[in-house]
Formats: structure tokens, sequence, C-alpha cells
């Protein structure tokens, strides 16, 4: 709906039944192609876009182990067929630490500009459901991290669920 007229929108899915969810809600819509095929070979095949401009959302399942090994590998062979491209990567706020390997990984293989944006609506513990999430922005748009200092505190406030609800924007890799 937020669409302009020139946009258009590639959507692939593995699983079946998330596919066919997303053919069944997309799949009339002219400007969107939905497509059955593993999101890691997508980044291989749709870039860079003919337009040249454009968003890449990686939202990865994070069901295997080294989901985030496989995210860092699949984000830098994308970047390199598009340095110019925005990546918005999801992941789970479940180990600091992993995160930080991320970044440091996508650093060394050369990629610069990342804002790291976090909330959190409580205490993050490994025996409770997931309340803490975050997303990797590279080459983001210029009015992201103004635009995140506004909505976030509110977010925060509002999906609060006790001690340890928190809010994060942060440059982690310069320009």
């Amino acid at each position: 709906m937020l669409a302009r007229k020139q946009d258009r929108l590639t959507l692939t899915e593995l699983h079946p039944e998330d596919f066919e969810e997303l053919k069944n809600n997309y799949g009339g819509d002219k400007k969107v192609k939905v497509i059955a095929l593993d999101a890691w070979l997508a980044l291989g095949s749709f870039l860079p876009p003919k337009e040249r401009r454009g968003l890449v959302l990686i939202d990865p399942a994070f069901e295997v182990e080294d989901e985030f090994k496989r995210l860092a590998e699949g984000v830098i062979r994308g970047w390199k067929r598009w340095q110019t491209g925005t990546f918005a990567i999801w992941y789970p706020v479940k180990n600091q630490r992993v995160v930080n390997q991320l970044i440091a990984t996508l650093e060394e293989a050369g990629i610069r500009n990342a804002v790291k944006l976090e909330l959190s609506a409580g205490q993050i513990s490994d025996d409770r459901p997931m309340k803490s999430s975050g997303m990797l922005v590279i080459n983001p748009p210029w009015t992201l991290t103004r635009d995140m200092n506004t909505a976030l505190p509110w977010l925060c406030q509002t999906l609060s669920q006790g001690k340890g609800a928190e809010w994060s924007v942060k440059q982690v890799i310069a320009e």
C-alpha cells in the first residue's frame, strides 16, 4: 500500500506454508513477485536491481545453530554485488557477543556505514519468550537515526513488560 507507482517488490520464501501465505496475500499484485526460493540464493540472483536503488530486508529463521555465520556470509555476498544498496537485517537479541561478532565480520569484509537498532520489552532470559530484537541497517537512509531516536522511546514505553525495557540506536560501523 505504501509503494509508489514505479516500485516493485520481490519476496522469496523457502518454507512451503509461508510461501503459500505470501502468494495468497500478494500474488495478485502486478508489482509483487513471490518466488519459492532460498533467500541466500536470491541475494545472488536479484542483486543489483535494475533500478540500482532499493532495500533488501533479511529475516532469517534463526532455527539453525550457525545462523549468524550464514547471515554474515550471505550479507557479504549480497553487498559485494550491490555495495550502494540498503540492507536491513533483523535478528533476535539473545546473545550480544554473537551480534558483536556479526558486526565485526561485516566490518572486516569492508562494509561501511551500519546502524544498529535494538528494542527490548523486558529482561532477556533463556527460559522466557523472546522480548528483544534488533536490526542492523547497512547504508541506512540519512533520516533513519533521527527517526528511530524519536520512534523507539515511544515503542519501548508502549511495549514495556517490566524491568529491562530499553532501546538503542548506534552507529556501529563508520561511513
